[in-house]
């Protein structure tokens, strides 16, 4: 983080939450308000679920909604008919699962929701796009539902605010990543947290708005970012302009770095398995075998992995099991090799199969980092 931006963005941050909590303008709260509002009403499983969305959405409504695109207008459509009702809710109860904390699948879900949505809302009013879902909206929703877990987002705060802190990531449609924005959001958290003096004009300034919920300061994170921009804290700053063309290569890199190291972790726990699974062979000694070379044979002992095998003209030492998975040897007349062996077999190609995938996933990690 460049923190002499990030320092002069804060000052200029706090002088106007002073300044408003002198002139005690309660309009600035409405984002925490709405919040409130939609945590009160919020019930997915209400009788009247229509009914109760008017009353969930009452102040988000008047945010998200503007002449342009009106998000929550559009959903009030649809449940106005009474035939899209149980679709607005099973759409709305898939959206509010539960990842464990997995942000893409969380992202895959907005997205999901939006094109779903969508699709009713183009049936219905073919002719405008007013009503539409994006993705800031469908974040949005997720932050009314746990603001603790979530944060509102928008593509021209969160850019603007990666390029005064020279945050590496690209917000765009195509290269948008949740993980990177939230990423980005729990550092600029971090810092927040370390000062004393904001910390306590949001206590003062939002106490009364936050009760019966704890935001975790999130919604304060966007709200930095949002004045920023709006009211141009960035202005005189050293700020370097990334062509996007590099930020679109840079973003599609590190989408490639953190898909080859969710590929590595994997793999690496999947050996770790194998490599840790009891290994359960038969007792071979007594056995009557026979080598390709020397002929039939008894195996006499086994010490600690190596077997002791009598032959007609000379007793020989192998390394077991590997000299019957390896094919040197194996079990004479009727006797099959047993299911244990086979298994142990199987695990074994399957080490080396992974070994050789996890070492050439790092070779490809090591040259998109180079």
């Amino acid at each position: 983080m460049n923190r002499k931006n990030f320092e002069t963005v804060l000052e200029q941050y706090i002088s106007r939450l002073a300044g408003l909590e002198q002139a005690d303008d309660s309009d600035q709260v409405y984002k925490w308000r709405a919040v409130g509002c939609f945590k009160r009403f919020w019930n997915l499983d209400a009788a009247d679920f229509a009914g109760m969305f008017e009353k969930a959405m009452r102040e988000a409504g008047n945010l998200l909604d503007d002449a342009a695109m009106q998000p929550v207008a559009g959903l009030r459509m649809l449940l106005a008919r009474e035939n899209e009702v149980e679709y607005v809710r099973e759409c709305c109860r898939f959206l509010f699962s539960d990842d464990g904390g997995d942000l893409q699948k969380r992202q895959d879900r907005a997205d999901f929701f939006a094109d779903k949505i969508n699709e009713r809302i183009r049936y219905y009013e073919r002719g405008t796009r007013k009503y539409l879902q994006n993705r800031d909206h469908v974040l949005y929703y997720l932050n009314l539902w746990k603001p603790e877990e979530n944060y509102m987002f928008d593509a021209a705060s969160a850019s603007g605010w990666a390029a005064c802190v020279e945050y590496d990531g690209d917000f765009s449609s195509k290269n948008f990543s949740l993980e990177s924005y939230y990423q980005m959001c729990d550092e600029l958290l971090d810092a927040i947290r370390e000062n004393e003096e904001l910390t306590g004009l949001y206590s003062d300034l939002f106490e009364e708005e936050l009760d019966g919920y704890d935001d975790q300061m999130h919604i304060l994170v966007y709200d930095i970012m949002d004045c920023a921009s709006l009211y141009r804290y960035y202005a005189g700053m050293d700020i370097r302009k990334t062509p996007s063309r590099e930020r679109t290569k840079t973003a599609e890199a590190k989408a490639a770095q953190e898909k080859l190291k969710q590929e590595i972790e994997l793999k690496e726990k999947r050996l770790k398995e194998l490599q840790d699974k009891p290994v359960n062979l038969p007792d071979v000694v007594g056995k009557q075998v026979r080598h390709k070379t020397y002929g039939a044979g008894v195996v006499q002992s086994n010490d600690n992995g190596t077997l002791l095998v009598h032959f007609e003209k000379a007793d020989k030492k192998f390394k077991y099991p590997s000299v019957f998975t390896q094919g040197f040897l194996s079990f004479a007349g009727e006797e099959s090799q047993t299911g244990e062996m086979a298994e142990f077999e199987a695990d074994q190609k399957k080490k080396a199969a992974l070994e050789k995938e996890i070492a050439q996933l790092k070779k490809s990690l090591g040259s998109i980092m180079a």
